[in-house]
């Protein structure tokens, strides 16, 4: 590419951020022109990013009608490229058309934008691809809320049409699980919520489905009994869906509930907030999330009750007697409730693994 040219690149992309929605800025600018060094293009985003406080994924090639592509995350990151924590952050798409020694900004679009949400790109996932023969950029960014009072996160998935400047975006949304320490667990929108073209939600699907950043079910997650669906039996069993209810869902008795051979307590996410021990039992509480038990005689784990929660809604529990225990929710307003182990659980007749 001749030194111009990329000097127009720079000037263009430093000089107009973008404007949202695909409004159109007619603005022209000429560039002076020196012929005797001609940086590449890394060393002109680099100079861009740091002068103007954003960071490129994606600068195309230029075309041969001397048009560009230029996607980029604004504000840009502080330190690790693909790791955004500021307030407000927002993911653009811009287009631009290059002749002899003036530049002018054609349309940008804003494609997504979070506040209060940790942003961070899955570097393996960044791509270029052709569909129907049009270029396009994919990438996936994991969003994740500031602080604890939000556990839901969402892992976003990006097909970006590079000509177009126009995006199409796929959100998986989830929780962290024990099953997977890189990955969340959850669900896909259907594909009756999609508003794009059809053809491109099963390509996106396809694409996003294979992300490291999902859990993909194994051999043992069709069988109710693994330890691996410990909480999901104990939630169908009880009809119940104490997700963001702990504390604040009812409680019904009595509770049925699986053992389990595979030690539970290792399985929790989160600090033991306040743990319990007699001749019988060990009742252990989960920093908003779960009550589990382990029985000494028959050496074997159960869950008493399956929750999470994002406030006022830590536990304590106490013995009431041998085999009854009261619990107790740091929301003033709930009243404790009493079960006894032996008398308000219902154990499945098979054994967990």
């Amino acid at each position: 590419m001749h030194y111009r040219h990329l000097l127009l690149l720079c000037a263009i992309l430093g000089s107009i951020l973008t404007s949202c929605g695909g409004k159109k800025d007619t603005a022209t600018i000429t560039i002076p022109t020196n012929d005797s060094i001609i940086p590449n293009l890394d060393s002109i985003a680099a100079q861009l990013e740091q002068a103007h406080h954003y960071r490129f994924l994606y600068v195309s090639p230029l075309s041969p009608d001397s048009t560009f592509t230029g996607i980029y995350i604004s504000p840009a990151a502080r330190t690790d490229r693909y790791f955004y924590g500021d307030t407000l952050v927002a993911v653009y798409a811009a287009h631009y058309r290059l002749a002899g020694n003036q530049a002018t900004s054609l349309q940008s679009h804003k494609l997504d934008e979070v506040e209060w949400t940790y942003f961070e790109v899955d570097s393996a996932s960044i791509q270029t691809l052709t569909i129907d023969r049009k270029p396009y950029f994919y990438f996936a960014a994991q969003k994740t809320y500031m602080g604890k009072a939000v556990r839901e996160q969402q892992i976003t998935f990006y097909l970006i049409d590079i000509n177009a400047t126009s995006g199409h975006l796929l959100t998986y949304t989830g929780l962290h699980d024990f099953k997977c320490d890189e990955c969340i667990l959850g669900s896909f929108p259907d594909k009756s919520a999609w508003s794009g073209p059809a053809a491109l939600y099963d390509t996106l699907l396809a694409l996003s489905s294979k992300s490291k950043l999902i859990y993909h079910p194994g051999s043992e997650d069709a069988n109710p009994y693994a330890w691996q669906n410990y909480e999901t039996k104990w939630s169908t069993d009880n009809k119940s869906d104490n997700t963001f209810g702990a504390g604040h869902a009812s409680l019904a008795t009595p509770i049925h509930t699986t053992y389990y051979q595979t030690n539970l307590f290792g399985l929790n996410q989160g600090s033991v907030t306040d743990s319990i021990d007699n001749e019988r039992y060990t009742i252990v509480s989960y920093f908003r999330s779960n009550l589990v038990g382990y029985d000494k005689q028959k050496r074997l784990y159960f869950p008493i009750v399956i929750e999470s929660c994002n406030y006022s809604c830590g536990k304590a529990v106490t013995f009431v007697s041998g085999d009854r225990i009261r619990i107790s929710y740091e929301d003033e307003d709930e009243e404790a409730t009493e079960l006894s182990l032996k008398d308000d659980l219902i154990f499945d007749a098979s054994i967990g693994k």
